[in-house]
C-alpha cells in the first residue's frame, strides 16, 4: 500500500515519508491532508467510513490505518475525504454524504450531494426530497438561532443579515414567520 516517495507534483507527503503505491499507476498523487479540529493534520488517504468514524491511512505522521471520529475532523476536510471514498455512481453514498454535511453545517454541500444522488438514481428523488426538507428546516432553525444571538449581543446588522439569508434561502420553512417578525422588530416595526 505504501512505497517510496512518489515525487509527483503537489504530493503533500514529506520527502522522508513513504507515499502510496497507487500514485504511480494513477499518474498523480492520491494522498491528501486530513485537518483535525485540534489543529493536527494527517497526510495520507481516506479508506472509508464506519458509522461516524473515518478510516484513514496516515502516512505522516506514520500511524498506519487510524479511526478518526467525524467530530474530530474539520467539516470541509471530512467532506473532501468522504467524497473520495465512494464512486460518483453511488446514489446512496451521495445521500449519506448529504446527511453528514448537514449535520456539520455544510448546507450548500449537502444540497449539492442530494442533487447528485437524484442525478445518479432518479428513484432516490422521494427520499432525497425528505432529506432536503429536513436539511432546510435545520439550516433555517440554525440561522434563526444565530440571528437571536446577534440581537442579544446588540449586533443588529449581523442579525439582519442572518434573517435576510434565512428568508431568501429558506422561504417555506416553518420558522420563517418568526424570522419575519424578528426582521420587523429590527426595522422598528415592533412585532410583539
Amino acid at each position: 500500500m505504501t512505497s517510496s516517495h512518489c515525487r509527483l507534483p503537489d504530493c503533500p507527503v514529506p520527502e522522508e515519508a513513504p507515499c502510496l503505491e497507487a500514485c504511480s499507476e494513477a499518474g498523480r498523487c492520491l494522498a491528501g491532508n486530513l485537518r483535525l479540529t485540534n489543529g493536527d493534520t494527517y497526510v495520507g488517504r481516506p479508506l472509508g467510513a464506519v458509522g461516524e468514524t473515518l478510516r484513514f491511512l496516515s502516512l505522516h505522521p506514520e500511524r498506519g490505518t487510524v479511526l478518526v471520529p467525524f467530530a474530530s475532523v474539520e467539516a470541509t476536510s471530512l467532506y473532501e475525504a468522504l467524497v473520495s471514498c465512494f464512486s460518483s455512481g453511488d446514489a446512496s453514498g451521495h445521500l449519506h454524504l448529504a446527511e453528514i454535511c448537514s449535520s456539520r453545517g455544510l448546507v450548500d454541500l449537502a444540497l449539492r450531494e442530494l442533487n447528485r444522488a437524484v442525478d445518479t438514481d432518479p428513484l432516490m428523488k422521494a427520499r432525497a426530497d425528505e432529506v432536503r426538507a429536513t436539511i432546510c428546516e435545520q439550516a433555517a432553525d440554525r440561522r434563526l438561532h444565530e440571528a437571536r444571538e446577534h440581537m442579544k449581543q446588540g449586533r443588529q446588522a449581523h442579525a439582519r443579515a442572518a434573517l435576510d439569508d434565512l428568508l431568501q434561502k429558506f422561504p417555506s420553512c416553518t420558522c420563517t414567520s418568526d424570522a419575519r417578525d424578528l426582521r420587523l422588530e429590527l426595522n422598528g416595526g415592533g412585532a410583539s
